[in-house]
């Protein structure tokens, strides 16, 4: 069965490009910018989709942008230096691992859901896992048209779904 890149809860289209845009720049990168498009054209995403994340990214002192004909995008850090987790809360925010699963405004230890301790102790777990993943650990190079976001599967041109997945 195909393995999920990220849990599928609440993951937006824009983190999961953000994350493809940031392992681009990483394995691309070869002393110059990498131009939104390259990165566009390369990843199958639209630019001016793709221009808003990476401006969020700058934003958030992920990437760094260069003007003129040469410019384009580079990463502030070396991805083995950057987690799955920042990207995702670059994009998404901090809320991102705090929701009820049951959709409950306030849901706490005090007067939490059904489920409010499993939930917790599940997201805690991801949470952890996404931390210590870093973009230099997302094994399989991919593009948003290979990206099957309804199951959080990559879909290579072969009969066998594989994950994008960190070591």
């Amino acid at each position: 069965t195909p393995q999920r890149i990220i849990n599928n809860m609440d993951t937006t289209k824009a983190s999961a490009y953000a994350l493809l845009a940031v392992s681009y720049l990483g394995r691309r990168w070869k002393g110059r910018p990498i131009s939104v498009k390259e990165l566009s054209t390369a990843q199958g995403i639209s630019k001016s989709f793709l221009h808003k994340i990476l401006t969020q990214l700058e934003n958030q002192s992920y990437v760094r942008s260069q003007k003129g004909a040469r410019g384009g995008f580079v990463l502030r850090r070396p991805v083995e230096e950057i987690s799955v987790l920042e990207i995702i809360e670059a994009i998404q925010g901090p809320m991102f691992f705090q929701k009820c699963l049951l959709g409950k405004p306030e849901c706490n230890a005090e007067d939490g859901c059904a489920v409010h301790n499993i939930w917790q102790s599940a997201q805690q777990r991801m949470k952890q896992t996404l931390e210590t993943a870093t973009i230099a650990s997302i094994s399989v190079e991919a593009t948003s048209e290979s990206l099957d976001m309804t199951t959080g599967t990559y879909q290579p041109n072969s009969d066998a779904p594989v994950a994008l997945r960190s070591e």
